[in-house]
């Protein structure tokens, strides 16, 4: 699984947040109890998220 995560300081007081999840679209094995037990598969895609923090 692919992940980003970027934060840049505009100024002294605001904050962008940049984050980017599973780029590259990699389904999500779980495993029970042992690697030759595949219990269950997600596919969720690529989620994107973005933010601004001011500070006062």
């Amino acid at each position: 699984m692919f992940e980003v995560r970027v934060t840049y300081d505009l100024t002294d007081n605001i904050e962008l947040k940049f984050e980017g999840l599973n780029l590259n679209n990699e389904p999500r094995k779980q495993f029970n109890p042992t690697r030759e037990n595949l219990a269950e598969v997600n596919v969720y895609g690529p989620r994107l998220f973005a933010g601004v923090r001011v500070k006062f």
